[in-house]
């Protein structure tokens, strides 16, 4: 799989520029963040839609090209999660609100990273 992205996305320098790293430390890393911890977190707003699979996985990157395709939808769902005075993350883990919005905070810019690279990759291969 991983071989298969960089045949498709060639230029190391690209991927560096949009904070992304193939095979960092836990695996793929965005913003220096590993992507796979995100995961619950994207499930549970993929649970708030009908548009896209609820199922589908931060994790993949063959989703990347659904997640740019849908990032108004999914930077929505994330700001009206933000805007509760107590996020799901803190009735489900015990943890701080400020944790839960650091957390949510995190993933909206992993997919905004995502996003933003795919866009610049259409754009210019």
């Amino acid at each position: 799989m991983i071989e298969w992205f960089r045949n498709l996305f060639k230029n190391k320098k690209t991927e560096k520029d949009f904070g992304i790293e193939l095979e960092g430390w836990g695996g793929l890393g965005i913003n220096n963040l590993v992507v796979s911890e995100f995961n619950y977190l994207f499930q549970y707003i993929l649970s708030k839609q009908d548009t896209l699979d609820k199922n589908m996985s931060i994790r993949d990157v063959d989703n990347f090209k659904l997640i740019s395709e849908n990032i108004n939808l999914l930077t929505t769902l994330i700001d009206e999660e933000l805007s509760l005075d107590k996020l799901r993350e803190e009735e489900c883990y015990n943890i701080s609100h400020d944790t839960a919005i650091r957390n949510m905070k995190h993933m909206r810019n992993i997919l905004i990273s995502i996003s933003n690279w795919m866009n610049y990759k259409k754009e210019n291969y």
